[in-house]
Formats: structure tokens, sequence, C-alpha cells
């Protein structure tokens, strides 16, 4: 999972899908993401035929931890869907949900959004299964090939004495999303990522294979240490994390400068009383990721994100920092350093603006 994860109506209030009762509890489909707006489209698309999804963090219980509502709901599930992206191969909590739902024997149906490998983890409780990949651009091509895939699981594994949740039979539900629905998602996907940037970046080459239902491999019980650490729901004011600073330099050559800055302010802030801040593996794990501010500090379970960028034109450089704060997705503060910049002040311009900054937080 991804601590940036929701699906919620424009109230904020948790979504029921059609044909859902108000006080229906069970939800068999489990979603591990770490990209949100495919997530979106595959518990939209599940939840329009009668699937209850389980997804943080629309989900989570406000005042729970979101370690114990994740574990809860991959127990109580009957299926994972993951999304495969390079965000949620790169993702430690993405690697554990996978782990305990394989170590449950879960079923494990995957939708892979690009073309970044697998890790060896994810090969190993994957090693058996077949996966649907998005291609042409369209990921809502390949969506309903894995509503259908859910459905016949969810039918075939359903206790014949059982209540079942999933009110329709496969070819019902399928046939009940209708065609304006896929059409008008596309558009509004295309308009909104730009067609381009959608065609080159973001999906590979479509593969025709009929999606299978997949088994997860690995029989291997999760210890109670290797279970998510806990991230509280309200996370303390004084904490922070910081971000790998961005190089947008023209030449794009100043990342050895950039990751310089933002571990110079860590280490400032590391050494302030009463301060909690997110270690540096944690933090940089989110460089160039498109989650927003709220999510990733949901995931570091801490309240404000200190992020910048460095820009370097002839000899002078400009650090800018902005310090947001998560409750509220709002800039607290934001400053540009403009300095000299030689190789024999290098790490005297480090060390300057990054106790600027640590003043300039103090005094908020």
């Amino acid at each position: 999972m991804s601590a940036d994860k929701g699906v919620e109506n424009s109230s904020g209030a948790e979504s029921q899908p059609p044909g859902a009762s108000a006080a229906a509890t069970s939800r068999p489909v489990f979603i591990s993401y770490a990209s949100a707006d495919a997530a979106q489209k595959v518990c939209s698309a599940l939840e329009a035929v009668g699937i209850l999804c389980w997804i943080a963090p629309r989900d989570v219980v406000p005042g729970t931890l979101y370690a114990d509502g994740i574990v809860g709901a991959i127990d109580e599930s009957r299926i994972l869907v993951l999304i495969i992206s390079k965000d949620a191969v790169d993702s430690a909590h993405v690697g554990r949900e996978l782990e305990r739902a394989a170590s449950k024997r879960h079923p494990i149906l995957a939708l892979k959004v690009d073309a970044t490998p697998l890790t060896r983890a994810f090969e190993y409780f994957l090693n058996q299964s077949h996966w649907i990949e998005v291609g042409s651009g369209r990921i809502e091509a390949a969506v309903p090939q894995l509503v259908e895939a859910v459905c016949r699981h969810l039918d075939s594994s359903a206790p014949a004495s059982a209540a079942s949740p999933v009110p329709l039979s496969v070819g019902s539900r399928v046939a009940a999303i209708p065609l304006a629905k896929w059409i008008l998602a596309g558009g509004v996907a295309v308009v909104s990522l730009g067609l381009a940037y959608f065609v080159i970046n973001h999906f590979t080459r479509v593969n025709h294979t009929p999606a299978t239902t997949v088994s997860a491999a690995g029989d291997r019980a999760v210890a109670d240490s290797e279970k998510p650490a806990p991230a509280a729901q309200s996370p303390p004011v004084a904490s922070i994390a910081v971000l790998p600073f961005s190089d947008l330099s023209a030449e794009g050559n100043q990342g050895y400068f950039s990751d310089g800055m933002s571990e110079e302010i860590l280490n400032v802030l590391a050494h302030v009383n009463g301060l909690r801040v997110a270690s540096r593996t944690s933090s940089f794990q989110f460089r160039k990721s498109d989650l927003g501010a709220p999510a990733i500090a949901a995931r570091l379970g801490v309240r404000h994100i200190l992020e910048g960028s460095v820009r370097k034109a002839g000899n002078t450089v400009r650090v800018t920092a902005q310090l947001i704060d998560a409750s509220t997705d709002q800039h607290l503060w934001s400053q540009s350093f403009d300095r000299p910049m030689s190789t024999a002040n290098l790490f005297a311009i480090q060390d300057e603006i990054a106790k600027n900054i640590v003043d300039k937080l103090a005094a908020r």
C-alpha cells in the first residue's frame, strides 16, 4: 500500500458501490498499489459491478494505526489485486502487503501498468503468476479483463451456502459496465495527463494474452518483526521529513549538490530537541515520486514535509525551500537563497543555507 492511497467522493465520505448495503462490511478485494490513478480506476470498476474493495486510506478507520488496518484487511479479504508500477516495485509497504497475502494463501491478480522489471522479491511471490499488462496508452482497455478475472475467482471460491457479497454473475457484472463510462474515463485520462506523456512514458505494448487468475507462491508465515511498521494516524505536530531536493538546472548536473543540500538540512534538524525527523533512507525513497505531500507524510508518519529545488545559472546557485503542513496540504513557508558558487565554497554554501532554513523553521 501507499499511504497516499485514497478513493473518496466529493464530500470526503467513504463511497459505496451501486447496490451495496450501507451495513455491508465484507470487502473481498484488497487493492495494493503505489499508483493512485490506476488504483482508483480499478477500485471504481470493481465496485461499479458490486464487488466491495478495501483501499487505503479510504477504508482505514480514523484513530487506528495504518499497519493494523492493513494487516486486518488483508487477512479478511479473499483476493489481493496488485497494481504493479515502478513506485510499487520500489515500495517496502507494497512488498509487505504482497508477502502478507501470500502467507495467507490469498490468490493475487496483478495489473502491470509500466515496463519496470520486477525485483527478486516480487518474482518470488509471482513466480507462478500471469498478469495483465496495460498497453497502447489506455489502462481502461485492461481494467475490464481484470474485473472479469476477479469475478471468476470470487465465483469459483465462494462457498455454496455463503451469502455472496457479489450479487451478479460474471457475465452480467462485466456487461453492467457501460461502454460510455470507459470512453469517458479514457478521455479524462488522456486530457489530464497529456497524450504525448501518456504514450511515451507510462505504458508498454499491450499484451493480448487472456487474463488468468493466479495463486501466490510461498507458504512462509510473516513474523511479527516483518509486519509493516506502525504509522500513527495523527502524527505529532513536531515531526518532519526532508525530501531530496530537485535539480532544476538546465544541464541537470547538480544532483550531487541537491542531495548534499537535503542531507545537510536533515543533519541539522536531527539535532533539534523534541523534533521527530524521518530518516534519510525513508524520505529519499520518494525521489521523483508522483505522490502528494499528504500521502508521503502519512507513509512516513510525520506532520510536515520540507521540499525544495536547486538551480544553477553561471556562477550563481539558487536554493528554494518550502515547508508544507501535510494535514492541510498548505504551504507554511517558502524562501529562496542565492549564492555565488564554486568548488571551494560548496560545503560552506550548503552549511549556511541549511542553518538559515532550520532557523526559519524554528521561528515557525
